[in-house]
């Protein structure tokens, strides 16, 4: 009868080494891999008056004293679909969910962050702090609020801490979430709340650094419950960027959604964390 057994603990182990957790996570963890992604065309702006593709995003090139700017940020809509934020030509793009080119809308402006609520686009200045709605008839119109959404900020506290505030309740003090990373070969460098779904869960970006030279970085997201507890992790995010948007990762149903600018795409990562 020991030979089952022992099979059995063979098995056992095997399975445990692939729901184990990351250096400074919790055992039991569920790791996410990238479940599909959506490849947008990008070109770069070479001269004002150049032929452009509407079809197409666009970036600057960069110079030695230069970095590289393109798309600033992006949202997810309802039926999976996607609108950019395009600052160079001063526009709004929609992609359906498989990247394939929906219709651009102009808006005078350089856009920053793009958000989709309540069935309109919602956006704020590249280069200051108005907020502005798309109407249904395409029209670009002042909003009262300067803020796209309410304000949920990350604090990393010390070498392996930090707390997120989550959405605060009508009445008493918000609520909190505790961050902890524990690790001896890593240092959480610092944290990004990506936001919530209606399940209560939380999602949060950690950054965390190995040290040495050159330094080693890399991004974590975790998925929390209500409860506080993690749930789901991710580890396989792109960091080798052409260009850097303002608004990396959007949260929706579940899904994370990560947008990654090289020079001649825009790439969203999915993953799915259901």
């Amino acid at each position: 009868m020991r030979k089952p057994l022992f099979f059995i603990t063979i098995i056992f182990s095997g399975l445990m080494l692939t729901f184990c957790s990351e250096p400074g996570g919790q055992p039991g963890v569920r790791q996410v891999s990238v479940s599909r992604t959506v490849e947008i065309p990008l070109q770069i702006y070479a001269a004002e008056g150049a032929a452009l593709d509407p079809q197409t995003l666009t970036a600057t090139a960069g110079a030695e004293d230069e970095l590289p700017q393109g798309p600033a940020s992006f949202d997810v809509l309802p039926d999976g679909g996607f609108v950019i934020s395009d600052p160079l030509r001063e526009r709004l793009v929609y992609y359906d969910s498989m990247g394939k080119f929906i219709r651009e809308e102009a808006l005078g402006a350089a856009a920053g962050s793009v958000r989709f609520l309540e069935g309109e686009a919602r956006f704020e200045m590249l280069y200051g702090d108005e907020v502005f709605r798309v109407n249904a008839q395409r029209q670009v119109e002042p909003l009262e609020s300067q803020l796209l959404q309410p304000e949920t900020p990350a604090r990393r506290l010390g070498g392996s801490e930090g707390i997120v505030i989550r959405s605060a309740p009508e009445q008493g003090a918000p609520d909190t979430l505790q961050i902890q990373w524990k690790s001896d070969t890593e240092t959480l460098v610092s944290l990004q709340n990506l936001g919530a779904d209606a399940g209560g869960n939380s999602y949060v970006a950690l950054e965390v650094s190995s040290g040495g030279d050159p330094i080693q970085i890399r991004k974590i997201i975790r998925k929390y419950d209500s409860t506080g507890n993690v749930s789901a992790r991710i580890e396989d995010i792109s960091l080798d960027y052409f260009a850097l948007p303002i608004d990396q990762f959007r949260v929706k149903d579940g899904r994370v959604y990560q947008m990654a600018l090289e020079q001649d795409k825009a790439v969203i990562y999915v993953w799915d964390t259901n």
